[in-house]
């Protein structure tokens, strides 16, 4: 399905490559959170924003990397970091419009039902259990 074979393999380097990115990224985000109060603003609301839909993502951009991982999408693209890009921001946009669909037309009305049932729940049990 992916770009590379065996790219999420059990090995030590790739263990170590994922730590090394997570720790660049870390350093580069501390390094511009000390120069700038307004982007601290607005990244703070932005990460808490995709932490709330990551999983989701997670889960729906699989099913989409099997719609532009076809030889018709590549073959729109002569050279190869065009096609990564653009099937990034594709994959990542399209991931982002499902997972906040899916939240607002299944997930919160399901739980919605699920914390009334839950209060419907708990106040028989306070009723069956005064003595």
């Amino acid at each position: 399905i992916g770009y590379s074979h065996y790219s999420t393999s059990l090995s030590p380097l790739y263990l170590l490559s994922v730590v090394a990115i997570w720790i660049i990224i870390c350093e580069i985000y501390k390094t511009i959170m000390s120069k700038s109060e307004k982007f601290k603003q607005y990244s703070d609301k932005t990460i808490l924003f995709l932490g709330k839909c990551s999983f989701q993502i997670y889960l729906i951009h699989y099913l989409l990397l099997e719609i532009l991982a076809t030889e018709t999408w590549k073959s729109m693209f002569t050279n190869y970091p065009a096609y990564i890009l653009v099937s990034f921001i594709c994959l990542f946009s399209a991931s982002l419009i499902l997972s906040r669909l899916i939240d607002f037309i299944i997930l919160r009305p399901l739980q919605k039902g699920m914390n009334l049932g839950y209060m419907k729940l708990a106040k028989n049990q306070e009723t069956c259990d005064i003595r």
